[in-house]
């Protein structure tokens, strides 16, 4: 299903990938490192060496969901390796409330969904000194976790976890992310009960006085 391009650096894995989308190839691509990785809303990804960065090229029907089946994609992954990770909507996933890996999905329309090129990257086999000051706080690496795997391995992984849930009903998918995310959050300061997905993919949430909510954008912070 994927065709592996390996590139031992690119500026942004996501950035490479649309263009190949656009010459309507399909392919997954991998950096071994990245000069200006991008998370959400503009914001500075950091693709020191010995973390897995990579993008993969998906042609779904719908866009819906794509980002909720990566990070279960991810989350199901590390699972395997022994450790409790969790999901913070719209795209993270956490360690004992530090982050470990980030998922950010760019659609190309026409009239139609033309593609949607899903960027993930994963904190992996690297010491936390190698990123800056005020991101160590709140991060993690799997070889602070005290896990090592070989980052192909590790695509493999994740990039079989992907192919599997792509099958799943949305229910499930659904279900599944709802099991294993956070189970509060903080939106502009206000506490939240997390209590689903749409199926759209948006997050549901409960305030103080039980009143449940659709959250379509925002920065959701970890309790």
């Amino acid at each position: 299903m994927f065709e592996i391009l390996v590139k031992k650096s690119l500026p942004s894995t996501n950035t490479y990938a649309k263009k190949l989308a656009g010459d309507g190839k399909n392919a997954v691509v991998v950096a071994l490192t990245q000069t200006r990785g991008r998370g959400r809303n503009g914001k500075k990804w950091f693709s020191p060496k010995g973390g897995l960065w990579f993008s993969v090229i998906l042609r779904p029907k719908s866009p819906n969901l794509i980002q909720a089946i990566a990070s279960l994609a991810v989350l199901r992954s590390i699972k395997k390796l022994g450790l409790k990770p969790k999901i913070k909507w719209p795209n993270d996933v956490y360690i004992n409330g530090r982050k470990i890996s980030g998922v950010l999905s760019e659609s190309s329309f026409s009239g139609k969904l033309d593609y949607v090129v899903v960027g993930i990257g994963i904190n992996a086999n690297f010491a936390l000194k190698m990123l800056p000051k005020e991101l160590r706080k709140a991060s993690t690496t799997l070889a602070d976790e005290g896990v090592f795997i070989g980052t192909m391995e590790l695509l493999d992984l994740v990039l079989l976890e992907i192919k599997r849930l792509l099958k799943e009903k949305k229910s499930n998918v659904i279900r599944e992310w709802g099991k294993n995310s956070l189970n509060e959050v903080l939106l502009n300061g206000e506490r939240l009960s997390v209590c689903g997905l749409t199926k759209e993919g948006y997050l549901i949430v409960k305030d103080a006085e039980n009143k449940k909510k659709i959250v379509t954008e925002g920065d959701i912070v970890p309790t």
